[in-house]
């Protein structure tokens, strides 16, 4: 079935596609000078995250703290009025 515009058929086009996928061939090796741009946008990415984790690890320890010296009153209180006369 061929178009008014003049463009190739169903059966023209996916020849065309057959044929070239047919000679596609992958690139040989790496692709070394994208790889090294990649891995060093990453490192600093890298230590973004690693300085994040310990703000974070250190905020969640000292929230721990501060909330064990908060509670630590209420806990002493029950252990002395069930131990204590």
């Amino acid at each position: 079935m061929h178009f008014a515009d003049g463009s190739p058929s169903g059966d023209a086009e996916a020849r065309l596609l057959r044929e070239e996928i047919g000679s596609w061939q992958p690139a040989r090796g790496a692709d070394w000078e994208e790889l090294m741009a990649r891995a060093e946008g990453s490192k600093r990415r890298r230590w973004a995250i690693v300085v994040g984790g310990v703000v974070w690890v250190a905020l969640m320890a000292a929230a721990g703290a501060l909330l064990a010296q908060q509670l630590n009153p209420l806990f002493l209180e029950e252990v002395r009025s069930a131990f204590l006369p």
